[in-house]
């Protein structure tokens, strides 16, 4: 855990996405503490957007789980995260 944190928000355990025989993002383990900041990076085509998008539910994994305050939302529709207080934005140039 990241020092001065003790909860953790945000999890993903095994997280994956596969379209057909591709594996766009596979086994990912991730946890953001409660206040923590963390970024995200690697070149284009490392599955990042992937990644975000299951996380914020765009998309839904073929493997693996992911939590919000512990809660199992890996099932959870996109408008129902939001409600619960995670969300994704878009960039914008």
């Amino acid at each position: 855990m990241s020092a001065g944190y003790d909860t953790v928000l945000l999890e993903a355990r095994g997280v994956g996405k596969r379209f057909g025989a591709l594996a766009a993002a596979s086994g990912i383990n991730f946890k953001l503490d409660t206040g923590a900041r963390q970024a995200l990076i690697g070149p284009n085509g490392a599955g990042k957007t992937t990644f975000i998008n299951l996380l914020t539910g765009v998309l839904t994994p073929t493997e693996g789980r992911v939590l919000l305050a512990g809660d199992d939302i890996t099932e959870v529709a996109q408008s129902e995260r939001v409600k619960r207080g995670s969300g994704g934005n878009f960039q914008i140039n």
